[in-house]
């Protein structure tokens, strides 16, 4: 009589699969952070972009039921989309009340805007048609996916008006509807390089998810959860390698957790060695110590950005400095020309906080660390519409790609010298890649970035 082989879950085949000898492999880290702190006390360090944060009241783990669908918004206030499908398009009003009868299959591809009354779906032969819903829901006739101005996505796109004005120009937001474990590829092909390891994969899998879950804590009042781009987590859409696929396979439904909450897995590109804390990132961000800066050492030393130093003009910077202020509402809008800057408060382990810039003036303008980053950095207006910009672009060699930074300010400069890439709360990808290249599991690259956070099955 055969015997029936055990079922494991893939939170147990991930802990099966992963396990390295948990202590000894802890010690070493501890040992190997400990040696590179001594090395980076003056170092500085963040990760890759912040967020655009949406604040949620958070998803506990129990209340997960089963796989959800996450809303990511992949075009944003644009006069009109192009949407097509191999074999047509399913098309009917949104919202989970729109009757089935009011759906119609049509040919694409089909461009569609609003102007300000109703939608206008207009084919590449043949008159407009009007449509006055609040939304629309389209999903492909045939097959798994379609595509929107060209990119293909799975499962299905809402659309909606981005403005409710009756006042041109008009615009439409699109938003991809798609099962959780259908869009981690679509990330972990747009977050990581294709060959870096299947354990940073796999801890980017985790990461990702947990990141996606947490943002559905909001409920179902907005129109989407997440956006495509740097603003939440980069999105591909359809098109993953099979890599990423792997990883999200290999990992189904697990998540990181702080007690019983999905815990927000904030991650970047490379923390340059001093993490930060996510509450002076997010002020309303709920204090966990999984989202506590900690010295990470010099596991992302392979980033381009682990130490990075560049030189900005000074009345430029100080013109950049000062229409973010004017954009913001912030009293920064009236500096004038710099005169210095000063690190004036940092977390408990020496990463900044805020920065203090004083002008020719006297006058002193206080600013959280990202918040000097984001000054640094303006360019104009971002929002759509004709304004234009009195700044010149922002070119890279002037970009200010961390808030932990050291400033000293010249006749004609002012000089940076900062590490990483970005806000610094969590885990550092170029970090996870050289602990996995190292030997180490997605398991424990994860409890490294995110100590005291356990790892459950959320479905």
């Amino acid at each position: 009589m055969s015997r029936k082989r055990k079922r494991y879950s893939p939170l147990d085949q991930l802990r099966r699969s992963l396990r390295l000898r948990r202590w000894g492999t802890l010690c070493a880290l501890v040992a190997l952070v400990v040696g590179a702190a001594a090395a980076v006390t003056t170092g500085l360090s963040g990760c890759q972009s912040t967020p655009e944060r949406v604040e949620t009241s958070g998803t506990r783990v129990n209340g997960v039921n089963g796989e959800p669908v996450v809303r990511v918004r992949v075009r944003r206030a644009v006069p009109s989309v192009e949407v097509a499908a191999a074999g047509g398009l399913r098309i009917g009003p949104g919202g989970p009340e729109a009757p089935a009868a009011q759906q119609r299959i049509m040919p694409g591809p089909l461009r569609i805007s609003h102007d300000g009354k109703q939608f206008v779906l207009a084919p590449a032969h043949g008159e407009p048609l009007g449509w006055a819903v609040p939304s629309l829901l389209i999903s492909p006739a045939q097959g798994p996916t379609l595509t929107v101005d060209g990119q293909a996505y799975p499962a299905s796109i809402a659309l909606h008006p981005a403005n409710t004005s009756s006042i041109p120009p008009f615009a439409i937001d699109a938003i991809n509807h798609v099962p959780m474990e259908q869009y981690l590829p679509g990330v972990l092909s747009k977050e990581l390089y294709a060959a870096w390891e299947p354990q940073t994969y796999r801890a980017q899998a985790i990461t990702a998810r947990s990141y996606a879950i947490h943002g559905l804590g909001g409920g179902r009042a907005r129109k989407f959860d997440l956006e495509s781009t740097q603003a939440s987590q980069a999105y591909l859409g359809a098109g993953a390698h099979q890599k990423a696929i792997d990883a999200t396979r290999s990992t189904r439904g697990v998540v990181l957790t702080a007690g019983d909450d999905v815990l927000q897995a904030y991650y970047s590109s490379c923390s340059g060695g001093v993490g930060q804390d996510a509450t002076a990132i997010f002020p309303r961000q709920k204090d966990q110590p999984p989202l506590r800066g900690k010295m990470q050492g010099d596991w992302g030393k392979q980033s381009p950005y682990f130490r990075w130093a560049i030189a900005v003009p000074r009345q430029l910077l100080s013109r950049r400095m000062s229409e973010w202020g004017k954009a913001n509402g912030n009293a920064i809008s009236r500096l004038k020309l710099i005169l210095e800057v000063r690190t004036t408060a940092t977390n408990p382990i020496g990463r900044p906080t805020q920065l203090t810039v004083f002008d020719q003036d006297g006058a002193a303008f206080a600013l959280s660390a990202e918040h000097f980053r984001f000054a640094c950095n303006y360019a104009g207006p971002s929002a759509p519409g004709p304004t234009p910009s009195a700044l010149p672009p922002l070119d890279s060699k002037h970009m200010v790609r961390s808030s932990h930074v050291a400033v000293t300010v010249t006749q004609n400069d002012v000089r940076i010298n900062g590490a990483g890439y970005g806000h610094g709360v969590g885990l550092c990808q170029y970090g996870a890649q050289a602990m996995a290249k190292a030997g180490h599991s997605a398991e424990a690259i994860l409890q490294f970035y995110y100590p005291g956070a356990e790892l459950r099955q959320a479905y």
